[in-house]
């Protein structure tokens, strides 16, 4: 209820088939530009009359292969639920 987990691949390589130069976007500009779109579509919706607020950085963590892109997936997935389960206890919230 109070965070996002995305998992965000940035393909920077050029486009060997078209020789084609394309600019090269970081992690930084995608989540900027993300944070500046959903607050601007939460201000523009009516029924949403809560005061939202991004928190000024996120955390990021490179996925080196397929055993951890899974078990990344996994805790997003139960995460949700876990959060039911354990809002008592926050610090069984950890990865």
């Amino acid at each position: 209820p109070d965070h996002i987990h995305l998992i965000v691949i940035l393909d920077n390589y050029p486009d060997k088939a078209n020789d084609e130069v394309r600019k090269v976007v970081t992690l930084s500009e995608v989540i900027g530009k993300f944070k500046s779109y959903t607050t601007k579509k939460h201000r523009e919706t009516p029924v949403l009359k809560s005061r939202f607020e991004w928190q000024k950085s996120f955390y990021d963590r490179i996925i080196r292969n397929e055993r951890e892109l899974y078990r990344i997936r996994k805790y997003i997935e139960e995460n949700p639920l876990r959060w039911d389960i354990e809002k008592n206890y926050p610090a069984n919230l950890e990865m």
